[in-house]
């Protein structure tokens, strides 16, 4: 039987990791978000997340010095959405091997076959899937919480 406290622990550097995943994406597509709604769309999606994260990390920190017995199943819930964050990770580090647009110059040079990546349908469509799923399974995290 795992030590709640070691689970608040891992449950607070998976957020932290997400955290920092969510705030790369959306740096990415800040820059892009104004070509298409999709992408505001994505963006919006990966805002909340993120919002999320940010809200069970304020609880947890909380917690992690006064643990209550929900913090356990709470830490399992977050654990278990590591392997998506760690997809979310995955994409950002394909973004990042196409430089952010500095002016506008730039954005029409960068307008690529590679630079498009991150908009392709399919990419977009797994990359939001991800968010609701770790969306979903963070929300369920946060309602235990807030009780």
């Amino acid at each position: 039987m795992a030590d709640p406290l070691s689970i608040v622990a891992s449950s607070i550097a998976i957020i932290s990791f997400g955290l920092s995943t969510c705030n790369g994406l959306m740096n990415y597509y800040d820059a892009w978000k104004a070509f298409d709604e999709q992408i505001a769309n994505a963006f919006a999606k990966i805002e909340s997340l993120a919002s999320t994260l940010k809200t069970l990390q304020e609880l947890l920190n909380k917690l992690s010095y006064d643990p209550n017995p929900a913090a356990k199943d709470v830490g399992r819930s977050i654990i278990a959405c590591y392997g998506g964050m760690q997809k979310l990770q995955k994409k950002l580090e394909k973004f990042r091997t196409n430089p952010l647009p500095k002016d506008i110059k730039m954005k029409f040079r960068k307008i690529g076959l590679r630079t498009w990546y991150p908009f392709q349908k399919d990419t977009l469509k797994e990359l939001l899937n991800t968010v609701k799923d770790l969306y979903t399974g963070l929300s369920g995290a946060l309602h235990v919480l807030e009780m």
